[in-house]
């Protein structure tokens, strides 16, 4: 087996694993969607700021999963955010992430750590698939 063949091969094989990894995220997202939704109303109740990108998210649908998370995980973390320009997000929003217990918010994590996986081996296929176009004059 030629050189070129053996990078090719490689480049399937990580388009193959990030469209597995792709499947599992798919999966995960539908099981713990009822969660989301129920936190997210839960949260919206308390009067709380939710950002454009969220409320926008959650009327998409899978593509845009982590999108759905990735305000509430900054606020896990306290990350300072703006909810406009030189606003800072309230206090009460922070506190209220880092009061839910971590059975309940599980479920971001397991997002999280799916899209991560899922576009790095993405990436990682579509590097190894340019070099080897350009190794390989294609």
């Amino acid at each position: 087996m030629s050189t070129e063949h053996l990078f090719f091969f490689i480049v399937l094989f990580l388009f193959l694993i990030s469209i597995s990894a792709t499947i599992v995220s798919y999966f995960s997202y539908k099981k713990n969607l009822s969660r989301y939704e129920l936190f997210l109303e839960n949260y919206q109740q308390a009067g709380l700021f939710v950002d454009t990108v969220t409320t926008l998210a959650s009327n998409l649908g899978f593509v845009f999963f982590y999108f759905k998370i990735v305000f509430f995980i900054r606020l896990l973390r306290r990350k300072k955010m703006y909810s406009k320009k030189g606003v800072l997000v309230d206090e009460r929003c922070y506190h209220y992430m880092q009061s839910l217990p971590k059975n309940e918010i599980a479920w971001m994590w397991e997002w999280r750590r799916n899209y991560f996986i899922q576009s790095s081996f993405f990436i990682m296929a579509m590097l190894m698939a340019y070099i080897h176009s350009v190794i390989y004059h294609y």
